[in-house]
């Protein structure tokens, strides 16, 4: 017996209904997936022109608040739009439309509100990966260490095989021990993941 259609709650949405979600609502796998992303299956989606045409008005808001992008984001959470048939952040058209074009490739736009979701021209400037990534330090942005959702370690685990390694143990055996690669574990040994936890 065929399994009974059951409608997206979402008005005008002729997707069947997979998933219940908060409020008893009954949602489609698109409506879903922006509810996970945005906290309304309402957000994100929208008709050809429209992102194109709420970014024109946006940039012509002289405003000292955020101005939060409300469609489609990357995975790290930055507003994305279709420009010159690719993708581009849009704090980037922003940031170039107050300030010119990036001085050279070793720039990108930085916010100074630390929202990456924001695209207000004012909250945005070009800045070097060092100068960027201090400011996503001080406003606790910045994905590294154990804020990372794939890290297997954390900063008291680093700290104890930073220890053990100065005593001469074996990489191999060390990574064993954390069930981690020995690659890990030598990218901490040279510096070049977890260098901000001290030893």
């Amino acid at each position: 017996m065929a399994k009974a259609f059951k409608a997206c709650s979402v008005d005008a949405c002729k997707g069947n209904a997979h998933y219940s979600a908060k409020g008893a609502r009954s949602l489609c796998c698109a409506h879903h997936k922006r509810l996970i992303k945005y906290g309304d299956p309402l957000s994100g989606h929208a008709r050809n022109g429209e992102p194109k045409a709420w970014l024109e008005t946006a940039l012509k808001l002289d405003i000292s608040a955020c101005i939060e992008w409300p469609f489609g984001r990357g995975g790290a959470g930055y507003g994305m739009i279709k420009s010159g048939g690719k993708m581009v952040t849009v704090h980037t058209i922003a940031c170039t439309s107050k300030h010119g074009e990036r001085p050279s490739s070793k720039f990108e736009a930085a916010h100074s509100c630390g929202n990456r979701a924001c695209c207000n021209p004012n909250h945005l400037r070009w800045a070097t990966s060092k100068e960027n990534n201090a400011d996503k330090i001080m406003h606790g942005t910045l994905l590294r260490g154990e804020n990372v959702h794939t890290s297997k370690l954390n900063e008291r685990d680093v700290r104890e095989i930073k220890r053990v390694l100065a005593l001469g143990i074996p990489k191999t055996k060390i990574a064993g021990d954390y069930g981690v690669s020995a690659a890990t574990i030598i990218a901490i040994a040279d510096g070049r993941n977890w260098r901000h936890v001290r030893g």
